[in-house]
């Protein structure tokens, strides 16, 4: 690792040193080219600064690039961008960032990466299908945002800003796509200005594609799309120092969803309980056509509101903000497997409803003084109910019940007090110290019911659920910022984050903390022609929570345990360069993922320990590619005519910390190509794409699944194409 970290601060320190070379002989920003790259404004914390300028190792896509690319939620995030690793679990993505992941997606489970849209958290990542339209940008930030972010932030957080009403401008876009899958997708915004303090937007978007899967044991498709959400905004500014902001949004996905290809369990010929781990004894098929065991179906309605009040010169140079919102989810999701130990198929009926509230109160200076600070007050609260069963032979003559999850409360809170303070030591040199104080507390009641024919005793075993958790913690953050020249900054950083502990069955399980070490530098030359930024990082995760299978009749199931200890560090670049030749775009990332200290029992037989020490972590690849190239042809049927290319490269990676060959991704490429035709003067743009363009079967869960007995495999979309007509107006 020392290595690691002297070769990086080498190639930072180069790289800065031929900035301060050129930027001498420069002239000031206001002169650079046409082909400057454009400066982004980020708000990675919590005040509006540059990204360049901006002490966090990230990635950021504005909303029209993510629409390129056809980013439409995050697990189509995750097939472009190479910091985000997906995982499905059970029609729920799981979202990685530097090997940090949770696979617990229960009602008691909580992200490791956390989600915030405009400022209020998700807690539920199912949620996460909803809202990616009317898009301003995405910011990934990379390792534990715990200081200023809190909760459920270990490996980073993914921070969505979506378009708000403009005032002054009465303006609207629509756009229509067609394609493969009987692809129909329609979005669009009105932005009304009503006067000089007071505008509205309203934002709608309607997907709708046919399954990439086909059954072959029924006339059905799965992993298909039928989505609609609405959003209405709006802004008034009563006075030059107040600025109040309202949003409501309403989402409905309903069709099959997500479904998996189960095959059962191989056995040595010798016998036993332990299945084969080889790919070669759990072949999936081509990804596309396999039995689907049953009739998958999804029904989810997401009720969102938020608003803001920003008061600047509460006090003299102090701004006050607060930030709030309301979610109340109805989550329904039908799903159906093989019963490997059961020639019956299994139907698993999955039923919440979180309600959950976020409040965030913050104080802030003004940023233009030496001393910068802000403090804050942060407030969470989500109150579920979970009402889940299994059959066999669903809506048949024969139907039977095996089990119940009957859980009336679920509670989760969370309270937090925060705060940072940057100090310039020189016209060069910034010191930021922030901390964060966090109490978490997790509450259930209820029972889980074996009934007969699961047991095959003539009566039925009810177990309590009922489980308490509490936990807190104070994390922190130091950064030294040295601007070495106005297009060259270093860094130095150290922070720590947290994820509260909880409970699994009648099983808790601790907290999970960790703390990073990252050196980096963000950098423009040529004229603000080529952006280049690297960081490099290393992290001690401790009690990191992983999910696994415990057997046995009276605790069957997922429970989660701390593993005792994880290594990890990397190496972050990016470049963009503006050329005569072209728009450069190339990514490189190196990441070691692996486990210092984890013994846990086997899942296929609880009195069989494993030492899963130097295994790599899940969602994990140690090497991250991509490359985009993209020119402008003028003057073609008067207008501009762009093509684009995106290659985008994975090494191996695991889906589960057994490593098994059945549990692995290999590396592979995919290809990603568009045209775009842009008139002179015209009012419109037509684009051109085809997405996975070599048809690469990818999974995006590869496990085994020792409660019914087979190999569990879940797919990336295959190749996509199509056509998409953008109007403003």
């Amino acid at each position: 690792m020392k290595y690691l970290i002297a070769s990086t601060s080498i190639g930072v320190l180069a790289a800065a040193n031929t900035v301060y070379a050129q930027e001498s002989n420069e002239t000031a920003n206001a002169d650079a080219p046409k082909q400057a790259i454009t400066e982004v404004i980020v708000t990675a914390q919590k005040r509006s600064t540059s990204i360049q300028k901006t002490p966090v190792s990230m990635e950021v896509y504005k909303g029209d690039d993510l629409v390129t690319r056809g980013v439409t939620d995050i697990v189509a995030l995750g097939n472009t961008d190479t910091s985000v690793n997906i995982q499905m679990n059970t029609g729920v993505p799981v979202v990685a960032v530097r090997g940090v992941s949770s696979s617990n997606t229960s009602e008691t489970g909580d992200p490791s990466v956390s989600i915030a849209t405009d400022g209020i958290f998700l807690n539920r990542n199912y949620a996460a299908f909803a809202g990616f339209y009317d898009i301003e940008r995405v910011e990934i930030l990379r390792g534990p945002q715990g200081t200023l972010f809190g909760r459920n932030s270990t490996g980073g957080t993914l921070n969505i800003i979506t378009r708000k009403p403009e005032i002054g401008e009465n303006n609207g876009r629509l756009t229509s796509e067609f394609g493969s899958f009987n692809q129909r997708n329609f979005d669009g915004f009105a932005n009304l200005s009503f006067s000089d303090n007071a505008a509205m937007r309203a934002s709608f978007s309607s997907r709708h594609h046919d399954g990439y899967r086909k059954a072959s044991d029924m006339p059905l498709r799965g992993d298909d799309e039928d989505a609609q959400s609405t959003r209405l905004q709006f802004l008034f500014e009563p006075t030059k120092r107040v600025s109040l902001w309202f949003a409501a949004e309403s989402t409905k996905l309903g069709g099959n969803g997500s479904v998996s290809e189960n095959l059962p369990f191989v056995y040595p010929t010798t016998g036993g309980n332990e299945p084969l781990h080889s790919f070669s004894a759990s072949q999936s098929s081509d990804g596309k056509r396999f039995a689907f065991g049953g009739f998958p179906k999804l029904n989810a309605t997401i009720k969102d509101y938020k608003w803001s009040a920003t008061v600047s010169d509460i006090f003299p140079n102090v701004t006050l903000t607060y930030v709030g919102g309301y979610n109340s989810t109805d989550y329904n999701r039908q799903l159906n497997v093989f019963n490997n130990m059961n020639t019956r198929t299994m139907t698993f009926i999955q039923r919440e409803h979180p309600n959950t509230v976020n409040q965030e109160l913050r104080l802030s200076s003004d940023a233009k003084s030496p001393l910068v600070w802000q403090v804050g007050a942060y407030y969470f609260k989500e109150k579920s109910k979970v009402y889940t069963n299994e059959f066999w032979d669903y809506l048949a003559s024969n139907q039977t019940e095996l089990l119940l999850f009957d859980f009336p409360q679920v509670d989760s809170s969370s309270t937090a007090l925060f705060g940072q303070v940057s100090y310039d030591l020189t016209q060069q040199l910034k010191l930021s110290v922030g901390a964060r104080e966090t109490k978490d507390k997790k509450v259930r009641t209820g029972i889980f019911s074996l009934f007969g024919p699961y047991t095959g005793a003539p009566f039925t075993i009810n177990i309590p659920q009922d489980g308490r958790s509490d936990s807190k913690k104070a994390t922190w953050a130091v950064d030294l910022d040295y601007q070495m020249t106005r297009s060259s900054l270093l860094y130095a950083k150290v922070s720590t984050g947290y994820k509260a502990g909880g409970f699994s069955g009648t099983e808790t399980y601790g907290p999970e903390t960790v703390i990073a070490y990252e050196l980096g530098s963000k950098n423009r030359f040529l004229d603000n022609r080529v952006q280049l930024n690297l960081a490099a990082y290393k992290m001690d995760y401790k009690d990191q929570q992983v999910s696994q299978f415990v057997s046995g009749v009276t605790s069957s199931g997922i429970q989660t345990v701390n593993a005792g200890r994880s290594e990890l560090y990397g190496l972050e670049s990016s470049l963009l360069a503006n050329l005569d030749y072209g728009r450069v775009n190339l990514s490189a990332n190196y990441l070691h993922a692996r486990y210092k200290s984890f013994v846990t029992t086997a899942g296929y037989d609880s009195t069989v320990n494993l030492n899963l020490s130097g295994n790599k972590v899940p969602l994990a690849p140690a090497l991250s590619l991509s490359a985009q190239y993209e020119y402008d042809i003028a003057d073609v049927l008067g207008g501009m005519l762009t093509p684009r290319a995106r290659v985008k490269h994975e090494s191996e990676k695991y889906f589960a910390p057994t490593n098994f060959a059945n549990q692995r991704q290999g590396g592979y490429t995919t290809l990603d190509l568009n045209l775009d035709f842009k008139p002179g003067k015209a009012n419109w743009l037509l684009q051109f794409y085809v997405n996975n363009a070599t048809d690469k079967k990818i999974f995006t869960q590869a496990d085994e699944s020792y409660l019914n007995a087979d190999y569990t495999y879940t797919y990336a979309p295959p190749r996509t194409y199509g056509a998409r007509l953008t109007v403003d107006f």
